[in-house]
């Protein structure tokens, strides 16, 4: 089965957005957990305490000379 470059693209922005959601979702559960944390231990949250509870997704990519014809092609090997 032949994959478009459309579908290709579809497929990359979908995966991307759903790890999107998930890191979201995750970094939602681990804020409620630490603030859950804080209130149960009666100490004050520290200045900066949210920055711990984000979870991140980095994509980077050179794209310099990148074209769909070429990441589309059959590999070599």
């Amino acid at each position: 089965m032949k994959v478009s470059p459309e579908d290709y693209m579809e497929f990359f922005i979908y995966s991307s957005e759903y790890k999107m959601l998930f890191l979201d979702h995750h970094s939602t559960l681990c804020e409620e957990r630490m603030l859950r944390e804080a209130r149960a231990s009666g100490r004050a949250l520290e200045p900066g305490w949210g920055t711990r509870a984000l979870r991140r997704f980095c994509v980077i990519r050179d794209l310099k000379g990148f074209q769909l014809s070429h990441s589309m092609s059959p590999r070599m090997g």
